[in-house]
């Protein structure tokens, strides 16, 4: 090649450079400004789902401790239009104090494990005097953590039925504390909208648990078991929350999905 041609070459590529270099930071420019705008929209979505309100940190395991579920919602007559104003104003509350029930569990917690550990050392024999009197100390924390973290979930609960009818909220606070009850889990919602004594509670469970077991052995099922439970699922209020989980708990599941950002 010649010299002339070889000198062309090289203003030539130069040239290209020069021409590439501003192109470069044009496009570097470009795709840095979309990764930031990407970055700041996926930092500042706080509403989740169709809701149209700010989703608290942990609501559904917070609504379902304050006996909000969608069972709970469904068996008291709220129906699907009603979730979200009544979860909204659940939101509400806990947005405005978003340290109350963690910082109350965090209590809780503490105070459990120091309860559970000295009433170990006592049971084992090898407690102290100070031991002894340290573990009334925990108990006493133990209680006082209890019912900060019943206040919290009380005020949640208290935000969210503020506005439904009387009536919904009655039959929300009877099924709220017939399952703070351990034995609660073994009845089916409806059973859980009246109060019950004791002797009633276990009758009843009884009676369930045959009709369960009769499911695979036909020829246990007591006719006697059958009539109790036609007796209490005909009471009214038994019934009314039977009927309106059947007609309503899908729709009240969807509603209350869709504005707590689950599917």
């Amino acid at each position: 090649m010649s010299r002339r041609a070889r000198t062309q070459t090289s203003i030539f590529s130069l040239a290209l450079v020069f021409l590439a270099i501003p192109l470069w930071l044009a496009w570097r420019s470009g795709s840095t400004g979309n990764t930031s705008s990407n970055a700041s929209v996926s930092t500042v979505s706080t509403v989740k789902g169709d809701s149209g309100f700010t989703v608290p940190e942990d609501f559904q395991p917070t609504l379902i401790r304050a006996s909000l579920d969608p069972r709970a919602l469904a068996a008291s007559g709220i129906v699907a239009n009603g979730v979200t104003p009544l979860l909204q104003a659940a939101a509400d509350q806990m947005n405005a104090n978003p340290t109350a029930l963690p910082q109350a569990d965090t209590a809780f917690a503490a105070a459990r494990v120091q309860s559970d550990h000295l009433l170990r050392v006592i049971q084992s024999g090898l407690a102290s005097q100070e031991d002894v009197a340290s573990y009334q100390t925990a108990v006493a924390n133990l209680a006082a953590a209890t019912s900060q973290r019943q206040t919290a979930l009380d005020a949640t609960f208290t935000a969210a039925t503020a506005n439904i009818s009387a009536e919904a909220r009655t039959t929300l606070t009877r099924i709220r504390a017939n399952r703070a009850q351990d034995w609660s889990r073994d009845y089916p919602t409806e059973f859980l909208v009246i109060a019950r004594q004791e002797a009633e509670w276990v009758s009843l469970r009884d009676c369930l648990a045959n009709e369960h077991i009769a499911v695979k052995h036909p020829d246990l099922l007591s006719e006697t078991a059958q009539a109790s439970l036609a007796t209490w699922r005909a009471d009214p209020a038994v019934l009314a929350a039977k009927t309106a989980l059947d007609q309503n708990l899908a729709a009240v599941t969807d509603a209350w999905n869709t504005a707590t950002g689950g599917r």
